[in-house]
C-alpha cells in the first residue's frame, strides 16, 4: 500500500511539474510569438507610412512636372516671337538701307 501511495504521488508530482514546465514553456513562445506579431505589426505601419511619403512625393514632383511643361511652352513661344521680330527687324533693316541707298543716288 505505501508503494502505490509513493508511486501515485510520484505520478502526481511529475504530472504537476510538467504543468509548471509546459506552462512556462508555452508562455515563453507566446511572448515570443507576441512580440514577432507585434514587429510584424510596426514594420507594416512604417512600411504604409512609407508608401504615403512615396505617394505624396510622386504627387508633388508630378506638379513640379506640369509646372515646368507648362514653363517649357511659354519658353517656346517666345523663342518664336523672338524669331519672328528678329525676322521683321532685319527686313525693316534692309528696307531701310534700301532707301537710303536710292536716296543718295537721286543726290
Amino acid at each position: 500500500m505505501f508503494k502505490k501511495i509513493i508511486y501515485w504521488l510520484g505520478i502526481l508530482a511529475a504530472a504537476i511539474g510538467a504543468f509548471i514546465l509546459g506552462r512556462g514553456i508555452n508562455r515563453g513562445g507566446v511572448s515570443r510569438a507576441n512580440g514577432i506579431a507585434d514587429d510584424i505589426g510596426d514594420g507594416i505601419d512604417r512600411a504604409g507610412e512609407n508608401n504615403r511619403d512615396v505617394t505624396d512625393g510622386i504627387e508633388r514632383a508630378e506638379e513640379r512636372t506640369v509646372r515646368a511643361e507648362e514653363r517649357t511652352e511659354r519658353a517656346e513661344k517666345l523663342v518664336k516671337d523672338t524669331k519672328r521680330n528678329n525676322r521683321d527687324a532685319l527686313s525693316a533693316v534692309r528696307r531701310a538701307k534700301d532707301i537710303l541707298s536710292k536716296a543718295k543716288a537721286r543726290n
